[in-house]
């Protein structure tokens, strides 16, 4: 019984990230990040496409940044939130971090199978 209502408030706490970041544009570190959340349905850009585009892109757009839980991650993370905050943008990189806490991952690569098993996807799709 409390691990069903804990699952179930582990599952209300992503979902309601989740919604947060449909929302707004969503920034990671590389491909491979990509393509982990275009599995979930998501659609990202690396850091560095999305600079290259910023000059471009509305400014009313609020960014998510979904860096890895390491040194070097949140580092890279700072300094990408700093440039499009120079240039204008809402930036976000909480949510992107507390939704790897939540799931225990390390990287946003690695939160694919976390997140089937928290949102009980395996039986939807």
């Amino acid at each position: 019984m409390k691990r069903e209502k804990k699952e179930g408030k582990k599952e209300k706490a992503i979902n309601l990230i989740l919604s947060g970041l449909s929302d707004g544009l969503l920034l990671v570190e590389g491909k491979h990040d990509v393509k982990t959340l275009a599995r979930l349905g998501f659609r990202s850009y690396t850091y560095n496409s999305f600079i290259k585009a910023a000059a471009y892109a509305p400014r009313q757009t609020k960014v998510f940044i979904l860096g890895d839980r390491d040194r070097r991650g949140i580092e890279k993370s700072e300094i990408v939130a700093g440039m499009l905050c120079d240039l204008g943008f809402e930036v976000d990189t909480e949510s992107g971090m507390r939704l790897l806490k939540i799931l225990n991952s390390s990287s946003v690569e690695e939160i694919y199978a976390p997140m089937v098993q928290a949102l009980n996807l395996e039986r939807k799709t």
